[in-house]
């Protein structure tokens, strides 16, 4: 869960997540069918059966299993209805990031991506978001919703193009910079220097070696990484400082009260 922080730079607000613990690693994906234990059970689970589309939903010990799209309340929400009520002034405007988290599988193909899905599915995919906006639309304190598309943790490390691209540039001596779970991607491309930074779980897929929990953000040579959303402003800063020198980055630092 978070906070709603006000973005001084912007004037507009965002979520700050607050939580500290590691993500629980594993090889199995929790999306994949016949891991549905790894997630809350669905709220909803669309199956198709004899031409017809059949919505069910998990109990709490038995999984539905055929589905073709499934959603769940994330195991790891950003907001959520149980958030503190808590204001601050200091040395932020915060407020709670009150609100519901839920994940909608739209293919129980773990391959699957955004231009792979069949028309038909997509169909199916906007009569479940429909289904979950008139839900949410009905509950106390929900004013608005947001939606976004995830392809994954993997999609930089498995484009060619991209890799190729951060190949390039570390040729060329250029700058790399890498936040959140993209320096996965830089290691994949072997191009992450000894020492880095991510988001905590994600070096397990990297190496332990020269990973600095302890850091937000990480400078080796031109290679410069950040631990997340949280550390975003820091990260940037630390990227104005590298370009630009010091008075730049101490005049934009107080400039944005940081």
């Amino acid at each position: 869960m978070g906070d709603m922080r006000k973005d001084y730079v912007s004037e507009h607000f965002m979520i700050v997540s607050k939580k500290d613990d590691k993500a629980v690693v594993s090889k199995k994906s929790p999306f994949a069918p016949g891991n549905e234990s790894m997630t809350n059970p669905s709220v909803l689970s669309l199956v198709e059966k004899d031409g017809m589309l059949q919505r069910l939903q998990d109990s709490e010990d038995d999984y539905v299993e055929g589905w073709s799209i499934r959603v769940f309340e994330s195991k790891n929400p950003i907001v959520s209805i149980d958030t503190e009520n808590s204001y601050s002034d200091k040395p932020f405007y915060s407020e709670p990031a009150y609100g519901y988290h839920y994940v909608i599988v739209a293919s129980p193909n773990p391959k699957d991506t955004f231009s792979t899905i069949l028309p038909e599915q997509w169909s199916n995919v906007l009569v479940v978001v429909q289904d979950r906006l008139r839900w949410l639309y009905t509950q106390k304190g929900v004013t608005y919703v947001s939606i976004y598309g995830d392809y994954g943790d993997l999609v930089l490390s498995e484009s060619e193009n991209v890799q190729s691209i951060l190949k390039q540039m570390k040729d060329q001596g250029k700058y790399i910079g890498a936040i959140c779970a993209a320096p996965l991607a830089l290691h994949t491309a072997d191009v992450l220097n000894k020492d880095f930074t991510c988001y905590p779980s994600i070096e397990n897929q990297i190496r332990i070696d020269g990973y600095h929990n302890d850091q937000t953000t990480v400078i080796d040579g031109k290679v410069m990484t950040s631990k997340g959303v949280g550390t975003a402003i820091d990260f940037a800063l630390k990227i104005v400082r590298q370009l630009l020198g010091e008075s730049s980055f101490r005049e934009l630092k107080e400039s944005i009260l940081a």
